[in-house]
This record gives C-alpha cells, structure tokens and sequence, in this order.
C-alpha cells in the first residue's frame, strides 16, 4: 500500500475530493485497479493506470517504516515491514496507540522512544532524548527534526585541548607539538587509534588552534623584543600578539 497526495480533481473520483491535496491511502487489487481509501475510511476505486499522471497524483515517498506503536495495553510490532497496519492504529480520532519505533528507510538505522540522539546536520551537535515521533506528508519526525537529520548518540573518541567531544567522522586541527615544530593540518578521526596524544594537541576549529600555537610556541628573542619596544616603557599584550604572529608567520 503506497500514499498519494490528489492533486486536481477528475470525473469518476468522488465529490467528496473535489476538495484536493488530500492524502489518501492506494492499495492496488489487481493489474487493472486500486483501492482508494479516505481518510474517513469511505473507499473507492480507481484505474491503476490513473496514478501515471503526474498532474492528477503525486507518490507520497516515506522515508520511514513503522516497527513497534505501544499502548497502555502493550507493544504491537511489524512482521513484515508494512506501513499501513500499524498506522491505521495511531491514525484514529481516539486511538490509544502512539508510535514507539520506526526504521528509517535510507539505511535500515531504527530509532525508539528513549533514544539518545543529535542533530548531524549541526556543528554544534544538539542531543536531545526520544520521547515522541510524528509524521507529516510522509516523512517521520522527532523533536519537530527529519529522521532523516539524526543519528543515535555516540561514545566520543576525545575530548580536544579545549574540552570539546570528538566523534568518529569528525575533522579536527592538529598542532605538531613535536621538536617545536607547531605545524597546524587537519585530519577525519575514524578510531582512538588516529589520535597521537605524544605529539598532537587537537581542536575543532581552525582558529583555536593557531591560538594555541602564538601562546606556546617560542619565537622571539631579545633583539625582537628590544627592536618592537623602541624605547617604550609600556608594551601591550596586544603588541606583544602581534610581534609574535609576524615572527611566526616569517618562519612558515
């Protein structure tokens, strides 16, 4: 059974519909002809070979599968990986049923209610716990975020100088720490055994760290200083940072 949105209304569909962009459920019953069923549960029938045009019907592509809806009464799980049998459960005006587990259709990663997740979509990552699902035009939902935009919460590879968390398949900024060198490159961490915690420190943004390496790498010496200082009996910070990013910058 597939989905279909009505997109302009044709004689021999019902008056009913004259009203379109309904979603209505297409179940075919043999080579020539579908059932069309309401959201009202009226049905109908239709030709199969309606649905080839495309100005009448539009597929409602799901990305999702329902597995398991729960009650106060139990669990009720999907054998066959149909949607419509446990849908018509959560779709009533009074059902009882809420949905409780859901595979997405991509790659086959099912989510359930207690989940730990976040958004992959974000840099930052934001986490959230699962305690709802809802769908709309096909697409399931949590957290009002496309399953199609989550992933299951992971275990961090490290944490960065910082203190931020590092995940297999993020890109990091590393510092060659090693005889002073300081040389700055990025790297995908895919396991623990890509971080060299011996000669590496690691960051998530480039600019942290270039900072680190004005704030531990030596540079300059007495005549640097001198030269800058020009005779001034107060110097900066901010001279000061600056003095050392063009040393740094000379030595590259």
């Amino acid at each position: 059974m597939k989905e279909y949105k009505l997109l302009k209304w044709y004689p021999g569909l019902p008056v009913l519909l004259t009203k379109v962009n309904y979603i209505l459920k297409i179940n075919p019953i043999d080579k020539d002809r579908a059932e069309v069923i309401m959201p009202n549960k009226i049905f109908f029938h239709i030709n199969l070979a309606d649905l080839k045009y495309e100005e009448f019907w539009e597929e409602i592509k799901s990305n999702y599968i329902l597995v398991k809806v729960i009650s106060k009464t139990g669990i009720i799980e999907n054998g066959n990986n149909c949607l419509s049998t446990l849908q018509e459960l959560i779709t009533g005006p009074h059902s009882v049923w809420r949905i409780y587990s859901v595979k997405r259709i991509s790659d086959g990663v099912i989510f359930s209610l207690g989940d730990d997740v976040y958004e992959n979509t974000n840099s930052e990552k934001y986490k959230w716990i699962i305690t709802e699902f809802s769908l709309d035009g096909g697409k399931c939902f949590s957290c009002g975020l496309n399953i199609d935009n989550i992933m299951h919460k992971q275990i961090p590879l490290y944490k960065t100088e910082l203190g931020f968390e590092i995940f297999s398949g993020d890109t990091v900024w590393r510092v060659n720490k090693n005889m002073g060198s300081f040389f700055i490159d990025s790297i995908v961490l895919e396991t623990i055994l890509d971080i060299n915690n011996y000669e590496y420190v690691y960051f998530t943004k480039i600019q942290d760290a270039k900072d680190y390496v004005i704030d531990n790498k030596i540079c300059l010496s007495y005549k640097d200083i001198k030269l800058w200082n020009n005779g001034r009996h107060e110097f900066p910070f901010t001279v000061l940072k600056k003095i050392v990013m063009d040393k740094i910058n000379k030595t590259k």
